[in-house]
C-alpha cells in the first residue's frame, strides 16, 4: 500500500508499517515519485 500524506514524522511511519503500508509519500510529490511507487508496490504484489 501506498500512503499520501501532506506531513509525515514518527507517529504516522510507525502506525503505516503496522498497517502494512510500505511507502509513504509526502505532498506535494512528483508524478515520477508517485508513478515509481505504483510500479513498485505491483512488483511486489506480483
Amino acid at each position: 500500500m501506498i500512503l499520501i500524506t501532506g506531513a509525515i514524522d514518527s507517529r504516522l511511519r510507525a502506525r503505516a508499517a503496522h498497517t502494512g503500508i510500505r511507502t509513504i509519500l509526502e505532498k506535494p510529490l512528483s508524478d515520477d515519485a508517485l508513478r515509481d511507487s505504483i510500479y513498485d508496490a505491483l512488483g511486489r504484489a506480483s
